[in-house]
């Protein structure tokens, strides 16, 4: 859908500056856009979505230590509060050390490369690094305005997707929707 140069000129063209055809060309403001989207994709994703998140077994290595996968941008570990990710170890705060040993259920927040993200998330990964690039280096005050409105309503469709996507609407579960069409609630 989108690419990491679609973004860099979307935030080019908030300067007027025409699009760049690779990320290759000699563009003094390509670092800076690539550096927002970064950042916006460590900010925007850094929630746990239906798209970024898995549930996995932690184990320990023979020296006591428990590494989080490479690309976890958080770590939540179920029923340990204290256990929390410092570098690519888990930590244990009330004892302040990251030997601790054992086998752990955890939730894993992933940094998804930009390419792999679902349409409506690219969007807002956009949409954020347009904004910030924006901020930055113009500052107009009607772009921002109109970007910053656009971000909003990228963040809301992400949401609503995100909403579909964990059936959090039990009205939509296949179980309730059949049970209503059966009730003659539903065509």
């Amino acid at each position: 859908m989108f690419t990491r140069l679609s973004v860099v000129n979307a935030c080019l063209a908030t300067m007027g500056e025409l699009p760049l055809v690779e990320l290759t060309e000699d563009h003094p403001m390509v670092g800076a856009a690539l550096g927002n989207l970064e950042e916006a994709i460590v900010s925007e994703l850094h929630r746990q979505w239906w798209f970024n998140t898995d549930y996995v077994k932690l184990t320990a290595t023979d020296q006591g230590y428990v590494y989080a996968p490479g690309d976890a941008v958080a770590v939540h570990v179920e029923g340990h509060p204290n256990l929390i990710l410092r570098g690519r170890r888990l930590y244990d705060r009330y004892k302040s050390t990251y030997e601790i040993g054992g086998t752990y259920y955890a939730t894993i927040i992933r940094n998804v490369p930009f390419e792999d993200l679902p349409g409506p998330a690219q969007i807002l990964v956009k949409d954020a690094a347009v904004l910030q690039f924006q901020l930055n280096y113009d500052a107009d005050t009607t772009k921002t305005q109109m970007l910053d409105r656009k971000y909003a309503n990228s963040y809301q469709l992400l949401n609503a997707e995100h909403t579909r996507q964990i059936q959090a609407n039990g009205l939509e579960t296949p179980h309730v929707g059949l049970s209503r069409h059966n009730a003659g609630v539903l065509p």
